[in-house]
């Protein structure tokens, strides 16, 4: 949880995730998932990271394709495909909640564009927290 934190404070001031704090990130989640149910849990919570976050990979391709302009960041998606190996289903939850959050955070501020991140991180630990993480 405290890398997560780290990563949301770094890209809330550089609009960035590094490369190495997402790999540590992901390094973090699939011990978690390993420690909490074997190779099976970790092999399931990959599909399910592969899946989800490539299909995300896909439509923001698409996306900048279509519209000339980024839409999702790639730091956001590198974030996500690691917290879907700890917890997939919390993972995918948060995301959805912190897009609500993060459009309704622009709207508040008039603001076209802010970094998901820290909503995406500040929404798994209250979900974490509430036990959503097994």
């Amino acid at each position: 949880m405290a890398l997560l934190v780290l990563a949301g404070v770094i890209d809330a001031r550089e609009r960035r995730l590094p490369n190495a704090l997402a790999a540590v990130l992901a390094v973090v989640a699939a011990a978690y998932a390993f420690s909490a149910g074997g190779a099976a849990v970790l092999g399931k919570n990959a599909l399910a990271a592969l899946v989800v976050c490539g299909v995300l990979v896909a439509f923001e391709l698409w996306w900048r394709a279509r519209r000339g302009a980024a839409g999702q960041g790639m730091g956001d998606l590198k974030a996500l495909a690691a917290l879907m190996l700890a917890a997939p289903w919390c993972a995918v939850a948060a995301y959805a909640a912190a897009l609500v959050d993060l459009a309704v955070a622009g709207m508040v501020l008039c603001q076209r564009a802010l970094p998901l991140l820290p909503f995406l991180a500040a929404t798994f630990v209250l979900l974490g927290a509430a036990g959503g993480l097994g």
